[in-house]
Order: structure tokens, then C-alpha cells, then sequence
């Protein structure tokens, strides 16, 4: 808390966290657009109980082809948002958060457009 007694930022808006400080809030489904097969999927923070809208590919057979992308996403949006339709929201967001071994980082800040492939 700040000297007002306001809660701070959470950690999970800056960079992604550890698998362990998300709880899955809903499976979305598999996005097979384009055949990138990717996982979607809605994550809560455990510290802030902020939603979260992950998305995660890996092509196979393609070396360092790892990546995920975390965008920020309500409760309404959460309930009902597609696996098609993960990609378009994402890349609406001025910026997310995305890592994986295509990154060759855990984590950073990405703004668009979002490499899927």
C-alpha cells in the first residue's frame, strides 16, 4: 500500500510471472486459424485478481518457435471471447506482455504487431 492506503501496481502488469501467480479463471479453447494451433486461455493473478488473456503457440518442428502474449481483458470480454478471436483482441491492446524462447526472454513489454506467425 501507498501512504494513501492505496494498493500498489501489481507486479503482473509490468512483466509476466511465473506460471504459479496465475490461477486458471477459464479454458477458451484452441485457435486453429492459419494452423498456429495456439492455446487460449483466461488467467487471474493471484495477487491482484486481475484477469488476464493468454495466448500461447509453438510451432513444431521449428527450433526457438516458443511464444506466448499476455493482454489485460474484463470480466465481460473474458466470458465470452473466442479462440478466433484472441489474436484481433490482442492486437487491439496498445501493449502486452509476451515471452518464450521465440523471444529468447521469460518476459518483456510488446507493442504491435504481435509475431504469430
Amino acid at each position: 500500500m501507498d501512504d494513501r492506503g492505496l494498493q500498489s501496481p501489481c507486479r503482473c502488469a509490468e512483466l509476466p510471472l511465473p506460471a504459479a501467480g496465475y490461477a486458471l479463471a477459464r479454458r477458451v479453447g484452441v485457435d486453429e486459424t492459419n494452423g498456429r494451433f495456439g492455446e487460449v486461455t483466461v488467467q487471474r493473478c493471484c495477487a491482484c485478481a486481475r484477469l488476464w488473456l493468454r495466448y500461447q503457440l509453438e510451432y513444431e518442428g521449428i527450433p526457438a518457435s516458443g511464444r506466448y502474449f499476455f493482454g489485460r481483458i474484463s470480466d465481460a470480454e473474458a466470458a465470452t471471447i473466442t479462440p478466433e478471436a484472441a489474436i484481433p483482441y490482442l492486437e487491439r491492446l496498445e501493449e502486452c506482455l509476451c515471452g518464450g524462447s521465440y523471444f529468447g526472454t521469460p518476459g518483456q513489454i510488446r507493442q504491435r504487431p504481435l509475431p504469430v506467425g
